[in-house]
């Protein structure tokens, strides 16, 4: 299972489509504070969450589950140089924008060959 967390409605929903394509299921959320509560019902196996969002940003985001769901595999996305800022906080991986999609899945199809 997938909470991807972006306030970007059509990334989201790009991603949201393409990942549902590959077979995940996915449950999409704008912001850090509505993510955290549906979290608090369901931990997910991976956590991808952008730098700029409404409210808390992608690195409070990741502190935030690694402590709350410390077995989900957290991805950070970010179009600025946030990456050792990221895995500081926890995230398992970073990816910069632009990339591609097929980078994203080939996080998660290895992350969940190793499980």
């Amino acid at each position: 299972t997938i909470l991807l967390i972006e306030d970007e409605k059509a990334i989201s929903e790009i991603f949201h489509h393409l990942l549902q394509a590959d077979g995940f299921e996915v449950t999409c959320r704008i912001d850090g504070t509505s993510a955290m509560l549906l979290a608090m019902e369901k931990c997910y196996d991976f956590i991808i969450t952008d730098y700029r969002l409404p409210g808390e940003n992608g690195i409070e985001i990741t502190r935030w589950f690694r402590i709350h769901c410390p077995t989900a595999c957290i991805i950070g996305i970010s179009a600025g140089h946030k990456e050792r800022d990221f895995l500081e906080a926890g995230a398992d991986f970073f990816l910069k924008k632009p990339f591609l999609f097929r980078e994203l899945v080939d996080i998660i199809t290895r992350k969940c060959n190793r499980q």
